[in-house]
């Protein structure tokens, strides 16, 4: 607990909001961080899998749809329309 002295001359610091999306920010410790379109996407399964023959593990595995994928597919089926 800071003294009264201690909060006069330092104060107190504000406590630093966490991003809710870190995996879509681009950068490592000091760099800085910008956005990443091209990382989002959708989660849609989580799941375990095993290796091929010599290797055994259980490797956690998560399907994802990317933005790229979805707009991809609305511009085909745009074009299809038209």
């Amino acid at each position: 607990m800071p003294t009264t002295n201690q909060l006069i001359r330092k104060g107190r610091k504000a406590p630093r909001k966490k991003v809710s999306t870190p995996g879509l920010k681009s950068g490592q410790g000091r760099k800085a961080r910008t956005a990443a379109p091209q990382r989002r996407g959708v989660c849609t399964r989580v799941y375990t899998a095993t290796p091929k023959k010599p290797n055994s593990a259980l490797r956690k595995v998560a399907a994802a749809t990317s933005m790229l994928e979805s707009l991809a597919a609305s511009t085909s089926s745009e074009i299809a329309a038209a």
